[in-house]
């Protein structure tokens, strides 16, 4: 289990930094070799779990990193803890799609 962040992320990009730094080896691996919709589904209970801890998505505290996501990603909006995990697995898999 991960253990929260001292002072969770208020913002997207601070969210992402978090969350390549919880990415294991398995993870990148099924990140880069998976469709966005098998990557989303693998990782939820995994992967997810350890953001909506790490990040304490389940929290009053994430409502501005909430807010901040669904500004910058109006394509999935996060509206709790579980969207918001999995628009972070979204954006992750972007990147290792877009490098």
């Amino acid at each position: 289990m991960s253990e929260a962040i001292p002072t969770p992320p208020t913002t997207l990009e601070d969210a992402l930094q978090a969350a390549r730094a919880l990415l294991s080896s398995e993870d990148k691996v099924l990140m880069q070799t998976r469709s966005l919709e098998d990557a989303i589904a693998s990782l939820h209970l995994t992967l997810g779990y350890q953001l909506r801890s790490a990040l304490s998505l389940w929290s009053d505290v994430a409502d501005p990193l909430i807010l901040d996501m669904a500004k910058k990603m109006p394509e999935c909006p996060p509206l709790e803890a579980d969207s918001a995990s999995r628009a972070l697995i979204r954006a992750l898999w972007h990147e290792f799609h877009n490098h």
